[in-house]
Parts: C-alpha cells; sequence; structure tokens
C-alpha cells in the first residue's frame, strides 16, 4: 500500500488485525503506534503470495513490552555543606534508567526528580519536604544524566540537617539516592547515605594552601577545582621547580577536589582527594598531590649549577642562575665552576643510563666557543619512585683568570642519557631551558692573574696570556706527574711527562692563539688552569 499508515482493528484483548486484498507478490511491513514509532524489532517483516493464492512468510507479529526500569541513581555531590543561615546550596543528583527514551538536552521521558531535606538523619522515604529538580545536562565526569536543585534557603534556625534524592519515572514508585566519595547508588543508610548541611548565623573562613608537583610534561597548565568552590576551575600559580599552589578561604566542613590541565583532562587517579577543616581551622586530609609522569618515559625535573665566587661556594637552581649576576672578580677575587647536578625521573621500561653538564665562557660581543662536556656520575635513589640524582662537585674549574676586563658569561646545559627497555639504544634528552640554555653573566676587571682555589694548590703560570714559552712554579714538596693543554672543546694538544725542574717550562709556540685549559696532574690532585696564547 506504499507503505501508508493503515489503522488496525482490536478485534479482542490485545489482539489487533487488518485484511488487505493483495496481488501475487513478495512484499515487506512493518507496525507503528500512535505516536508513529517504529515497533518491529530487527529487519522489516517480509510475506509473499504465489499464484494460486498460497501465502507463505511473516503475517503476524509479537509486539513486546519492558516497563522502564530506574537502575541507577544517587546523591552526586556535595557530599555535606555548609551556609549561613538564609542563603542556598546547590545538590545535584544522577541517575540511569532502562526501556525508557534519554534525550540530551532535556533528559529522560517522564522521569521526576527531587532534592529531599531533613532535620533528622532518617530514611529519606520518611521524609514530607521535597523540592523538584529540573534537569542540568549530562555529568561531564560520570556521563550520566544529572538533575539539580537548591535548598536551605527556607531554613531559618542554625543547626545540622540532611538530605537526599528521590526519583520516579511514568509516575511509579519512588527510588531514593545516597552518597559517597566512589560515586553514590541508591540510599541504604550504611554506604549510600544523605549528605549533611550545616547552617550556622556566621560562617567562618580559614584559608588552605593546596601544593601539586607536575611531574608529566604534558601538563603546561594545571586547574584546581572542588567541592569548596561548586567546582568552578581555577588556574592554580607556578612556583617554579614543576610545583604549583592555590590558597582559598574555606569554610568548615569536609570537601572533594580535584585537577584538570589545559585541556580539561582530569588528573587525579583514584576517587576524588578530600580534605577536612575543623572549627579552629586545623586542615587535615590531603592538601597537595603529586601529578605522575606519563608511563614508559624519562624527565629532568630540576637541575642546579655550583661554582665558588671569591671562596663561598655556592649550589643555585637553573631557573636562579638563568639571567643572574656572578659578581666581579679580580686577579685576587676569582670565580670557579665546581660542577652540577640534575634530579631525573623515570619510569615503566625506561631507565636512565648517564648525565652530563655542558659548559663555555664568553666575552659579550664575542662569538661563543664549543661547549666542553663534563660527566655528572650517578649520586643516589631518592625515596620517590623512579627519581635519581647526578652530580658533579669536582670541576675545579678557574674560569677568572686570562681575562681581559669585560662583562662575561658562563652558559651551560645538561644532558640525560637514557634506554627505552634494556636492549633499546641510549638517546640523549637535553635539557637547555627551552633552547635557550642556562646563562649567567660575570665582570672581570683589573689586568690579568691566577688565583688559588684552594691554598695547597699553589700553583703559578706566567707569562699568562703567552706567545712562545709558559713556566710553572710551584710548592717545593709537590710532585707532578704531567701535564696537558687542550682546547675549548677537549681536544689535547700537548701531553707530557713532567720533568723534575721548577719552575717547570713548557713551549707552547706550536699553538694558535685562543683559550685553552692546562691541566696538571699530582700523585693525588689534578688542576686546571685557564691559559691564554696570543
Amino acid at each position: 500500500n506504499s507503505w501508508t499508515n493503515v489503522l488496525m482493528d482490536n478485534t479482542s484483548g490485545n489482539i489487533w488485525t487488518k485484511e488487505f486484498n493483495i496481488p501475487a507478490g513478495t512484499y515487506e511491513w512493518g507496525i507503528v503506534n500512535q505516536d508513529d514509532l517504529w515497533l518491529v524489532s530487527g529487519e522489516n517483516l517480509t510475506f509473499s503470495i504465489d499464484a494460486s493464492g498460497n501465502i507463505t512468510g511473516q503475517t503476524s507479529y509479537t509486539i513486546t513490552y519492558s516497563p522502564a526500569e530506574i537502575t541507577f541513581a544517587n546523591l552526586q555531590w556535595p557530599g555535606n555543606a555548609t551556609i549561613e543561615t538564609g542563603q542556598a546550596v546547590p545538590v545535584y543528583a544522577q541517575v540511569l534508567a532502562e526501556n525508557i527514551n534519554l534525550d540530551p538536552e532535556t533528559g529522560y521521558e517522564n522521569m521526576s526528580v527531587w532534592i529531599g531535606i531533613s532535620n533528622e538523619n532518617t530514611n529519606p522515604a520518611t521524609w514530607t519536604e521535597w523540592i523538584p529538580a529540573p534537569y542540568s545536562g549530562i555529568g561531564t565526569t560520570t556521563q550520566r544524566p544529572e538533575y539539580s536543585s537548591s535548598i536551605g534557603s527556607t531554613i531559618t534556625e542554625a543547626g545540622t540537617y540532611y538530605y537526599a534524592s528521590r526519583f520516579s519515572v511514568n509516575i511509579g514508585d519512588y527510588v531514593y539516592g545516597g552518597y559517597n566519595n566512589a560515586g553514590g547508588g541508591f540510599w541504604d543508610g550504611t554506604n549510600n547515605v544523605s549528605g549533611v548541611l550545616t547552617v550556622i548565623d556566621n560562617i567562618v573562613y580559614f584559608p588552605v594552601t593546596f601544593e601539586v608537583t607536575n611531574l608529566n610534561p604534558d601538563n603546561s597548565q594545571i586547574f584546581i577545582k572542588g567541592s569548596f568552590n561548586e567546582w568552578d576551575t581555577v588556574p592554580m600559580d607556578y612556583q617554579g621547580e614543576n610545583i604549583w599552589m592555590k590558597t582559598f578561604d574555606i569554610t568548615e566542613g569536609t570537601f572533594e577536589w580535584g585537577l584538570v590541565n589545559q585541556n580539561d583532562e582530569w588528573l587525579i587517579q583514584g576517587p576524588n582527594l578530600e580534605f577536612s577543616v575543623s572549627n579552629d581551622g586545623s586542615i587535615s586530609g590531603q592538601t597537595s598531590y603529586i601529578i605522575p609522569g606519563q608511563e614508559d618515559t624519562v624527565d629532568v625535573l630540576d637541575r642546579w649549577v655550583i661554582y665558588t665566587a671569591n671562596q663561598q661556594q655556592v649550589s643555585i637552581s637553573g631557573a636562579s642562575f638563568n639571567g643572574g649576576n656572578l659578581g666581579t672578580f679580580t686577579p685576587s677575587v676569582s670565580l670557579y665552576l665546581d660542577g652540577g647536578g640534575i634530579k631525573t625521573q623515570k619510569s615503566g621500561s625506561y631507565d636512565v643510563t648517564g648525565a652530563e653538564i655542558s659548559y663555555r665562557i664568553y666575552k659579550d660581543g664575542s662569538a661563543p666557543g664549543e661547549f666542553i662536556i663534563s660527566a655528572l656520575p650517578f649520586k643516589e635513589n631518592l625515596p620517590e619512585e623512579g627519581q635519581q640524582i647526578w652530580e658533579n662537585t669536582e670541576l675545579d674549574l678557574l674560569i677568572s683568570q686570562g681575562l681581559s676586563n669585560g662583562q662575561y658569561f658562563l652558559e651551560i646545559y645538561f644532558t640525560m642519557y637514557y634506554k627505552s627497555s634494556p636492549e633499546g639504544e641510549i638517546q640523549a634528552f637535553i635539557d637547555n631551558n627551552n633552547g635557550d640554555n642556562y646563562k649567567a653573566f660575570f665582570t672581570y676587571d683589573e689586568g690579568i692573574g691566577i688565583s688559588n682555589h684552594n691554598n695547597d694548590l699553589n700553583i703559578s703560570v706566567f707569562p699568562n696570556p703567552a706567545s712562545n714559552k709558559i713556566q710553572l712554579l710551584f710548592p717545593a714538596d709537590m710532585s707532578l706527574e704531567n701535564y696537558s693543554i687542550s682546547d675549548m672543546i677537549g681536544k689535547t694538544w700537548i701531553y707530557e711527562k713532567a720533568p723534575e725542574m721548577n719552575p717547570l717550562v713548557i713551549d707552547v709556540s706550536m699553538l694558535s692563539p685562543g683559550t685553552y685549559f692546562l691541566t696538571v696532574n699530582t700523585k693525588n690532585k689534578t688542576i686546571s688552569r685557564k691559559l691564554i696564547i696570543q
């Protein structure tokens, strides 16, 4: 009949029939109800009529019916709240149902929801005050339909009150929702319970500071949200060294909170974090959190530079070193680079295999030379899983010698070496301040000289700068074993066993003009001095 709707006849009880005169052929058919909803499950029904009028196929069909059923109901949040007399607090409840139409924009068809409140902590089925809760959308974290209403504004007396949710579909029986910090469910008074509303005449607020350590480099921003601020997303303040902090003024009570990143991705593993504020402002529970690094990855969490300025050793973070002024140095006030270190993080199958510090010194306005590389030996495993320290404190490099007057830069970056598996190739991770390296400056004033870093390492080099020969003068009780001269990229140009003479004369006439390092080895020590060849 060209798919024209034709009303069937209710011949008895639940039986509906209709007779048509149809020519021979094969046909499809189906059924709709008064709302034009298609009632056939699966493919269309088919039948055939042959030339003799014999009918084969399906000319009958049973429409099955499953009543709507609420399969989950809860009190979503808050689990507790504190308000002043006359104020209100929004309360949210969620529900799941079967055999009922769900429109993401309007909620379940024929679903009624309420939030109830009582001054007694009893079964919500006995309560009499219920406030309708309109549909508010699909929950962002649970993807369940959510309904909400505000309660408390009609309460005139301070005290403790209780609240829960109530649901009914197709004007059927009521079911009740309760709260727990794992998501809640049907109210049972034990596992899923009523929320607690504290009403007071005057609310006192207490400062609560949250601290988050972010070990995942994919998170460029950290945001905090919680039941204490109706789950509004608030950016945290970056403190440096992967630390983010934020302080809120919060009332007495117990609250949940969590974190998201710049992409609104939830960052908490497991249940929401929880803390409590007592009536004297003391805080218990969790107000700090470590965001773990990616699985199967490595990272540099921290780095530092160690130097000695005028006989005072300083260990300073990379962030503080960068852009810093190391001071003014003279032939009698010296600057040494003692070394540095990094803190690394590894997880999964990844393993850190080594580390290096690379440095160079150059005058402002001149072209920088090549970096000099020194190893950072493994120092220790930290209590935090996967974290290690790699550090060198024995470079003992005098960098304020052989300089002309002016401003100089000490530029540094760090390298971490790692493998993604025991059989994997060693790869390099460069920690270079996002490509700018870590760079501090210092000033050299008034002439050229060599200063002692330690009194027992009293070796004088003169002349410096030099062009043909240099002389090494050292204490009579010091025995030299060998010496070498290397350029700024580490290439060794001279290596000799030290003859028994004091002063020791070294021919440097074959060296091209530039900056070199003279290294002298005694039985127990290695001493380095910068050498300028003109």
